[in-house]
């Protein structure tokens, strides 16, 4: 623990261990519960007052509620900022890999954006399917009030959908579950075992079950860009391009239908067709192939790897010297990934006809 930091001595690096992780992943959760529920109280009051019209407060407070969700999420990034700097104080940038990402990287990250989307909505759409052959009343309510909420706000102004559904997660939710639980997780757990603890942690700070298992699947690939750039703005950057585009594929559902990514007007499940979801997988792995060779490394002036003794994303201390490195991505894999996204885009057009037909 840096001196600078409150916690000093109180805690072993690196931390935190898996228990502390899940009591840790509570705390967002309730204060976004205590924030939401202090601010609906005041709102309805203010309404009865201003108004007088008692008749219409639960019509208000329903829509008080989804305008409310810019609210929690600045809420969820000021608490982990908050977090973070008790476990790290002076230090927060370097232990958090607050580091540009490099132009290749970054290149990968937002080629990555689709195809994981593609990804994880079907992993969404099996859940669904086993959720609705079982007639458990709470997770189908929980599910139905998750989805209305995100349809409606989805139609709100744009700037208002990006900031408070997009880049207000893809900051708090990536500083606290990339920068801080994933941190002490992977370290003490292993790359494979730490990654699938902290998407799990990342997928139960969602609550409903389906979206909480599509974010597990997403966390997975979160955390494999952030060990490999080791840089928090690339999973940053691929969390609010997620989400923009899954309130995109929201807002733009009945003229742009894709069938698997958009929602079908009965509400029923409509599964990727296979085409689709074959070039998502061939263009996904190639991507997470090229990010394999182009990882970045720290070299040490005596041209040694700098290894803190367990695996980490941090950025070394300046004293040390270390500089970044990123190995040489080989010609055929850059010319295979570019073959498996135009095959990725043909099959989306192919699927967006095949609705639209």
């Amino acid at each position: 623990m840096p001196a600078g930091s409150p916690l000093a001595g109180r805690l072993a690096l690196p931390q935190p261990g898996l228990l502390f992780a899940v009591a840790l992943t509570t705390i967002p959760l309730f204060v976004q519960i205590v924030v939401g529920s202090v601010a609906v109280v005041v709102a309805a009051g203010v309404f009865v007052v201003a108004t007088a019209r008692p008749h219409e407060l639960a019509r208000f407070t329903d829509e008080f509620q989804v305008t409310l969700l810019p609210v929690l999420t600045f809420a969820t990034l000021a608490v982990s900022v908050a977090i973070c700097w008790l476990f790290f104080g002076r230090t927060i940038g370097r232990k958090l890999a607050w580091r540009r990402v490099s132009v290749g990287q970054l290149v990968s990250v937002l080629a990555l954006t689709v195809p994981f989307a593609v990804l994880a909505s079907e992993v969404t759409n099996c859940v669904t399917d086993v959720l609705q052959s079982y007639e458990i009343e709470l997770l189908r309510t929980l599910n139905e009030k998750g989805g209305e909420v995100f349809l409606r706000f989805a139609s709100r102004p744009a700037w208002l959908v990006f900031l408070g559904a997009c880049l207000l997660p893809g900051l708090g939710e990536e500083v606290y579950c990339r920068g801080l639980l994933s941190r002490g997780l992977v370290a003490r757990y292993g790359v494979i075992g730490g990654t699938i603890l902290a998407a799990g942690l990342f997928g139960a700070m969602h609550i409903e079950p389906v979206q909480a298992i599509g974010a597990f699947a997403l966390g997975i690939g979160l955390q494999y860009v952030f060990l490999t750039t080791k840089s928090l703005f690339a999973p940053i950057i691929l969390h609010t391009l997620n989400n923009s585009l899954a309130f995109l594929t929201m807002r733009f559902a009945e003229a742009y239908p894709i069938r698997g990514l958009t929602p079908l007007p009965d509400g029923g499940v409509a599964h990727t067709p296979l085409p689709l979801l074959a070039a998502a997988v061939l263009a996904a792995a190639a991507l997470m192939m090229i990010m394999f060779q182009n990882r970045t490394r720290w070299r040490l002036p005596d041209g040694s790897d700098w290894n803190p003794g367990y695996v980490t994303a941090e950025t070394p201390e300046a004293a040390l010297g270390a500089v970044a490195v990123r190995g040489t991505v080989h010609p055929l894999l850059v010319a295979g990934a570019t073959v498996a996204w135009g095959l990725l885009a043909a099959a989306l057009v192919a699927a967006h006809r095949a609705v639209a037909a």
